[in-house]
C-alpha cells in the first residue's frame, strides 16, 4: 500500500499546480463575472419596468382617443334626436307625416355632409319603421328587432360593436338615441352609423414595427390587429353556441371565429376595469410578450399595446456576451502566469513527495536492501533533500523537519519490529494452550451429552394396550429437558416430562438428579400428586445451585384407560380424540419443583378411550422461532396434532419435529425441544355389561362429549343417521330427548371437583330396534333408583327433580343401568316399528 507520487501518477489535472492555476483564475475572473452579471440583470429589470409603463401609457392614450371619438359621435346623434324637424315629424299622424318627410330627409342628409365618417342616418317611429333614411332602400321597412332600436326605445342611448351591416356593406358602429316630445315621452329613435375606419385609423397611428396595437371587444374577439389574418380571432376558445351567436349579431366577415389560445392575455383584457400590463406567452407567435392594457370608458372595448420581450433584451444580452468574451481574454493572459507560479510553489512539494515514496518503499523492502546497500536512486533522493534543506524559506524548514521525522521513523520501526516478533511468539504459545484446552472441553462436553442421552430411555415398550414414543433435542451440547416412563405394576404405566431452568452443564446435572429422585419415589406406589409433593421436598433440601424444574407426571391404568396426573408448573399435555379434537388437560399449573418447600400438589384425572392419545411437550416446542422472530405457538401445534387418521406415536413425534424444522427454516434453536406421544390401543378388561344388549348389532355411532355444548352436535348426527336409514323423526325423538336429559345430568353433576367431565355415547342398530349406551366415569349414579313423581299432585306439592328420568322411562322400551370398575353404564333401547 505504497504512497503515490503526485506529479508522476496523479496527472496534471489532479496535481497541486492545476489547483493553484484554478484558484488564481477563479479569484480574478469570478468576481468580475459576478459583478457584470448582476449589473446587467439590474439593467434588464429597470428597462423591463420602463417598457411596461410605456406600453401601459400608450394603451391609455389610444383608449382616450377612442373615448373622445365615441363622445363626439354621440353628440352628433344627440343633435339629430333633438332637431325640431325630427320631433315635429314623429309627433304627426301617419297621414300628416307625408308633408313633414322632405324637411326631415334634408336634415338626415346634412349629417353626412357635416361629418365624412357618417355612413348612414335613420329616423324610426315607435313601431320600428324607417321613416327617414340617408339610404332610400330601407324607408318604410319595419325592423323592431334591431338592438339599437330596442335599447333606445327603453329611453337609453346605445352604441354597438363594430359590425358589417347588410345595408351599406361597410364596417361601422351604430349610435342611437330616443327622440322625446315636450312631455319626455319616447316618440321614436334617431340612428347614425359611423364608419369603422375611424377606429382603424386611431389604432394604426399608434402602432409601429415593434409595438403591435390590438382592440378587443367584451367577448374577447379581436376587432382590430395590424395583421388582417389575426382579426376576428378570439383570445381564448369560445363555445360553438357563442360563436354562432356572435356571427349572427356582429356579422363578422368570417365563417367561424378561431382561437389564439392566449388564455393569460384573455383573462386580463376581458375583465380589465383599469389600465395595467401583463407579461404572457403568446402561443400564436411562440414568443414571450408584454402587453399594456387600457379599457375604453364609453364602451366595452379594451385597447392593448403588445411588444416582444426580445426587442429590448437583445442589446443587453449582446452586452453580456461582450463582457464574457473580455473575461475569457483576461483569463487567457493569466493562464501562463498562473502556471509558472503554480510550478514554483509545487516543485519543493514534489521533491518531498518523491522522498516520502522512496522512504516508504525502502521500509517495505528493508531486508533485501540491507544486503544490497544504497542504490544510485537513494543517493539522488538524499542529495535533493540536502539541497532543499539549505533553502531559507518555509519549504526549507519543512524539509529539515521531514529529515528529522524520517530518522525517528527508522528508529521506531526497528523497535516496533522487535516488539512485534516478541508478541507474535507469545501469542503463538497462548493459542496453542487455548486450542489444547478447547479440545479437552469439547471432548468432555461430547461425553456429557452422550451420557445424558444414555440416561433417557430409548427402548419403547410394545404393550398390547398402549404405545409411546419420545425424543429430546438439546439446544446446546447438554440440556435440561428430560422424559421418562416406567412400569409401576402389571397394569399401570408412569410417564413424565420435565424442563429444568437454565441450560448447559448445570441444567444437565440437575436434570439427572430430578429424574433419579422422581423415579425412586414413584416406585413406592404413591399417587401422582403424592409423588410430586415428596419429590419437591427432596429437591428443595438438595439444591445448592438453586435451580428448579417444571414437571408433568401421570399414571395410565391399562385396564380401563384411566389416567391420573399432577402438574408442577409445566405445559399441560394435549388430549387428542379419535375424531380429531385437540384439548389441553385440565390443571391449574401448581408451582415448579425446587422453588418452595411444603407445597401439596393436586391430582386430576381423565379417561383415554381406545384410539385416543396424549401429547406431552416442553416449551421449547411452542417457543421455537422462525427467522423473523415469530414463535411456533400452541395453535400451530394443535393443527399438527389434529388430523384424525390413525398414526403411531412415532409418526406423531416425527411429524411435529418435521413441522418445527420447516417452520424455523434454519433459525438457531433457542431452547431444548422434548415431546412424548402416548396412545391407548385398547382396555385390558372388556365392557361386559353391554355385551348382551349389543349382540348381533351394528355400531353406527360413537362420540365423546366433554361439555354441554357437544349435545346439539350429537342430536344432529342422530337426525342424519335417521334420514339415511329411513327412520322417521318422530321415532327418533324419544332417543334424542332421553340422551339430552341423561347427558345434561352426567356432565353437570356426575363428577367431583377437579375431575374433567366426559361421557361416551355408542349407538347400535338392530333389525327392529336401536340401542344407545352412555359410558361415564365420576361418581356412581343409578337413575332407576329415583322414584317417579306423582303427576296427579299439584305443582306446589310435587318435589323438584325426577320428571326428566320419568319421561325417559316412559318413552324408551327398555332402560338399564350398570356400575362396573369405576364406570356408569346406561343402556337405552327403542323399538322402531317403522323399519
Amino acid at each position: 500500500m505504497g504512497m503515490r507520487w503526485a506529479t508522476g501518477n496523479l496527472g496534471f489535472l489532479r496535481g497541486i499546480t492545476a489547483k493553484v492555476i484554478l484558484i488564481l483564475l477563479l479569484s480574478a475572473l469570478l468576481p468580475m463575472l459576478s459583478i457584470a452579471y448582476w449589473n446587467l440583470q439590474g439593467s434588464l429589470v429597470r428597462v423591463t419596468r420602463l417598457e411596461e409603463q410605456n406600453l401601459e401609457l400608450l394603451a391609455i392614450s389610444v383608449a382616450q382617443r377612442l373615448d373622445q371619438w365615441l363622445k363626439d359621435s354621440q353628440l352628433l346623434v344627440d343633435f339629430l334626436a333633438g332637431d325640431p324637424e325630427i320631433i315635429r315629424l314623429l309627433s304627426r299622424s301617419r297621414v300628416q307625416q307625408a308633408h313633414e318627410v322632405e324637411s326631415a330627409q334634408q336634415t338626415v342628409l346634412n349629417m353626412g355632409r357635416v361629418n365624412s365618417d357618417v355612413a348612414a342616418a335613420y329616423i324610426m317611429d315607435q313601431q320600428g319603421r324607417f321613416l327617414v333614411s340617408s339610404n332610400p332602400k330601407v324607408v318604410g321597412q319595419l325592423r323592431p328587432e334591431l338592438d339599437y332600436f330596442r335599447v333606445a326605445m327603453t329611453g337609453s342611448p346605445f352604441i354597438s360593436n363594430l359590425r358589417f351591416g347588410s345595408t351599406s356593406g361597410d364596417a361601422g358602429a351604430y349610435f342611437s338615441k330616443p327622440v322625446r316630445d315636450e312631455a319626455g315621452h319616447v316618440m321614436g329613435v334617431a340612428v347614425i352609423k359611423f364608419l369603422g375606419r375611424v377606429v382603424q385609423t386611431i389604432m394604426e397611428e399608434t402602432g409601429n414595427a415593434d409595438i403591435t396595437p390590438l382592440l378587443v371587444d367584451r367577448d374577447g374577439v379581436i376587432i382590430y390587429h395590424p395583421d388582417p389574418s389575426v382579426r376576428f380571432h378570439s383570445l381564448r376558445p369560445l363555445a360553438p353556441e357563442k360563436i354562432r351567436s356572435l356571427l349572427d349579431t356582429h356579422r363578422f366577415p368570417v365563417a367561424t371565429i378561431a382561437s389564439l389560445d392566449d388564455i393569460e392575455l384573455a383573462d386580463h383584457m376581458i375583465t380589465a376595469r383599469q389600465s395595467g400590463f401583463v407579461r404572457h406567452f403568446a402561443p400564436f407567435w411562440q414568443s414571450h410578450r408584454i402587453t399594456g392594457i387600457a379599457p375604453v370608458t364609453r364602451h366595452s372595448w379594451v385597447v392593448g399595446m403588445s411588444e416582444d420581450e426580445v426587442r429590448f433584451t437583445r442589446l443587453l444580452n449582446e452586452l453580456l456576451d461582450d463582457t464574457v468574451n473580455s473575461l475569457l481574454l483576461v483569463g487567457g493572459i493569466m493562464l501562463p502566469l498562473s502556471w509558472l507560479m503554480g510550478r514554483r510553489l509545487t516543485h519543493p512539494l514534489a521533491i518531498l513527495t518523491r522522498a516520502s515514496y522512496w522512504l516508504e518503499k525502502k521500509f517495505s523492502h528493508s531486508d533485501e536492501q540491507d544486503d544490497q546497500g544504497d542504490s544510485e536512486a537513494d543517493l539522488q533522493h538524499r542529495l535533493n533533500l540536502e539541497q532543499m534543506a539549505h533553502e531559507r524559506d518555509e519549504f526549507g524548514q519543512l524539509c529539515q523537519v521531514f529529515q528529522q521525522m524520517a530518522q525517528e521513523v527508522v528508529h521506531r520501526k526497528e523497535m516496533l519490529d522487535q516488539q512485534v516478533q516478541e508478541k507474535t511468539r507469545q501469542l503463538r504459545q497462548q493459542n496453542d494452550r487455548l486450542a489444547l484446552a478447547q479440545r479437552r472441553i469439547d471432548s468432555e462436553l461430547s461425553i456429557a451429552k452422550a451420557m445424558q442421552l444414555a440416561i433417557l430411555p430409548t427402548d419403547f415398550p410394545l404393550h398390547p394396550h398402549y404405545r409411546l414414543h419420545a425424543t429430546m433435542r438439546p439446544a446446546l451440547e447438554t440440556g435440561g429437558d428430560f422424559y421418562d416412563f416406567f412400569l409401576l405394576d402389571d397394569d399401570r404405566l408412569g410417564v413424565l416430562i420435565a424442563d429444568v431452568s437454565g441450560k448447559g452443564v448445570p441444567a444437565a446435572l440437575f436434570m439427572a438428579i430430578s429424574r433419579t429422585v422422581l423415579q425412586a419415589i414413584a416406585q413406592k406406589g404413591l399417587t401422582a400428586a403424592q409423588c410430586l409433593t415428596e419429590a419437591n421436598a427432596v429437591l428443595c433440601a438438595q439444591n445448592p445451585i438453586e435451580l428448579f424444574v417444571t414437571l408433568f407426571y401421570g399414571i395410565l391404568d391399562s385396564r380401563n384407560g384411566e389416567f391420573r396426573y399432577a402438574n408442577g408448573g409445566h405445559n399441560p399435555p394435549y388430549h387428542v380424540t379419535t375424531d380429531g379434537r385437540v384439548t389441553p388437560l385440565t390443571s391449574d399449573g401448581d408451582m415448579a419443583l425446587g422453588v418452595m418447600d411444603g407445597i401439596s400438589y393436586r391430582e386430576y384425572g381423565c379417561t383415554l378411550m381406545p384410539g385416543e392419545q396424549l401429547f406431552l411437550f416442553t416449551d421449547g416446542v411452542t417457543e421455537a422461532f422462525d427467522r423473523d422472530g415469530h414463535p411456533f405457538g400452541e395453535q400451530r401445534l394443535m393443527l399438527v396434532l389434529q388430523p384424525t387418521q390413525a398414526r403411531t406415536p412415532r409418526q406423531v413425534v416425527e411429524q411435529v419435529e418435521a413441522e418445527l424444522h420447516r417452520f424455523s427454516a434454519g433459525a438457531e434453536q433457542s431452547d431444548d425441544i422434548t415431546c412424548l406421544s402416548l396412545v391407548c390401543n385398547s382396555w385390558a378388561q372388556p365392557v361386559s355389561p353391554c355385551d348382551a344388549a349389543t349382540a348381533g348389532a351394528e355400531m353406527i355411532l360413537q362420540q365423546r362429549l366433554v361439555s354441554l355444548a357437544d349435545i346439539p352436535s350429537l342430536a344432529d348426527q342422530l337426525t342424519a343417521l335417521g334420514q339415511e336409514s329411513g327412520v322417521p323423526q318422530e321415532a327418533l325423538f324419544p332417543i334424542n330427548l332421553s340422551l339430552d336429559e341423561w347427558l345434561t345430568n352426567v356432565l353437570s353433576y356426575g363428577f367431583q371437583a377437579g375431575e374433567s367431565p366426559a361421557a361416551t355415547v355408542q349407538l347400535y342398530r338392530h333389525a327392529d330396534r336401536w340401542t344407545a349406551i352412555v359410558i361415564s366415569g365420576g361418581i356412581p349414579y343409578n337413575p332407576l333408583e329415583q322414584q317417579s313423581p306423582d303427576l296427579n299432585a299439584s305443582v306446589e306439592q310435587r318435589p323438584i327433580g325426577g320428571l326428566g328420568i320419568h319421561f325417559m322411562r316412559e318413552m324408551m322400551d327398555s332402560v338399564e343401568y350398570f356400575w362396573d370398575k369405576g364406570y356408569n353404564y346406561l343402556i337405552l333401547v327403542k323399538k322402531l316399528s317403522g323399519e
